[in-house]
């Protein structure tokens, strides 16, 4: 029986043409239906991840483009300011024109001071700390105005302590007394390579 078996699988008998075509047009279904679920499928979805990480790449570089051309206008922002912080003279220099600076806002807003004490210069880090004591006597008005100014461009001075009194009980005369100091880089020498 087996032998019957194997006899009669290997005579198989031709297909006739309608079979023929039958076969063919299930081959070539069988053959787009394996080309478009297992390889076109595939393409796409990996072509539509590519798309996504270049549209996520092309976000980020916009990104940082803008990010770029905003620390721009900050860096020419920070050259500009930091010419308020530059110590360009030395330590004895600085603090003389320091104190023509107060002499001459004083001026303008009416004061004279009747006692200036410049203190020793303190180092830190990177920056050195200049630091006054005055005393002056003005009115209100007078005495908030210089306040404002030196404390403002070009100037940025902190006020460490203040204290105003009166001279007198009947008199609009304040008596002032402040420590005022200012934070300035020393300039950076380059060196000859």
């Amino acid at each position: 029986m087996f032998k019957n078996y194997l006899t009669a699988k290997n005579t198989m008998r031709p297909l006739t043409n309608r079979e023929q075509k039958i076969l063919f047009l299930t081959l070539t279904l069988a053959l787009i239906c394996f080309f478009y679920f297992f390889i076109w499928k595939s393409f796409r979805a990996r072509l539509e991840d590519l798309n996504t990480a270049a549209q996520k790449e092309n976000r980020r570089l916009r990104w940082n483009l803008q990010i770029i051309e905003e620390s721009n206008s900050v860096s020419k922002k920070y050259k500009n300011y930091l010419e308020f912080f530059l110590q360009h003279n030395s330590a004895e220099e600085q603090m003389s024109a320091i104190i023509s600076d107060l002499e001459a806002i004083a001026q303008k807003k009416n004061l004279h001071f009747s006692e200036i004490k410049p203190a020793k210069v303190k180092n830190a880090k990177f920056y050195n700390i200049f630091s006054i004591s005055l005393t002056m006597d003005g009115n209100f008005s007078q005495i908030t105005e210089f306040i404002y100014a030196i404390q403002n461009q070009p100037y940025f001075f902190s006020i460490d302590e203040l204290h105003l009194e009166k001279k007198s009980p009947e008199d609009i005369i304040l008596q002032m007394r402040m420590v005022l100091s200012r934070k300035l880089m020393p300039e950076r020498k380059e060196k000859n390579r």
